[in-house]
């Protein structure tokens, strides 16, 4: 077994590793979209559900409304879910698209 194995299952490793993500969450004031290890494997997701940020994608790309979205998952609020697309927009917006030929 390599060290790196054996940290990796060390539960004082996990649960820095666990606060980490949640101080990275915290400091990128993500408050709609979060990364859990515990959840979902740590596939980004709306705060406080199991719903993938990935199927609200999804949805809209097939052509769901907001409030349909909220109709099919009614256990999440729809400020969530515009809260959640707000801050993809943000993310994106952020992200260089192109860099400038000159």
């Amino acid at each position: 077994m390599s060290l790196s194995s054996r940290t990796a299952r060390s539960p004082m490793i996990r649960g820095l590793i666990y606060l980490i993500e949640l101080s990275y969450n915290n400091l990128m004031k993500k408050q709609f979209i979060i990364s859990d290890p515990h959840i979902m494997t740590g596939k980004p997701v709306i705060a406080g559900t199991r719903v993938p940020v990935a199927r609200i994608l999804f949805l809209l790309k097939e052509g769901y409304t907001l409030e349909a979205i909220h109709e099919e998952y009614p256990h999440v609020s729809l400020h969530k879910i515009k809260g959640a697309v707000d801050e993809l927009i943000g993310l994106l917006d952020k992200s260089e698209y192109a860099s400038k030929i000159l």
